[in-house]
């Protein structure tokens, strides 16, 4: 499945993330709506978005906004991308690959 990366990872830096104790209250960036954000156990994330519960084992928005956050938290800066080849080029720390999205990260 092909993905707009580029699309993807302006969206979700739209979005407010707050850390719960439990999970992540996402905000939209653009509609307002709160959605809730949980990493499962094989370090995948789960979120409560309609786009999510038709994909899974997908990447929506909100889970790359969790993503950013604790790469922030880290000191990093996450960057999708969306074919093997472009992460090969980049040099930059394998993060994630999950439906056609490629996570790296880079020192901020």
């Amino acid at each position: 499945m092909k993905r707009h990366t580029r699309t993807l990872q302006a969206k979700s830096r739209t979005h407010l993330v707050l850390w719960t104790g439990q999970g992540w209250t996402v905000t939209s960036g653009t509609s307002g709506h709160e959605y809730n954000v949980e990493e499962l156990t094989d370090g995948r994330f789960t979120c409560t978005c309609d786009w999510h519960l038709w994909h899974s084992y997908g990447e929506c928005s909100h889970t790359a906004a969790v993503r950013q956050w604790l790469a922030d938290a880290g000191g990093r800066t996450v960057y999708l991308k969306d074919s093997v080849d472009a992460y090969k080029r980049s040099h930059q720390r394998y993060e994630d690959y999950n439906e056609g999205v490629i996570y790296t990260s880079a020192a901020a």
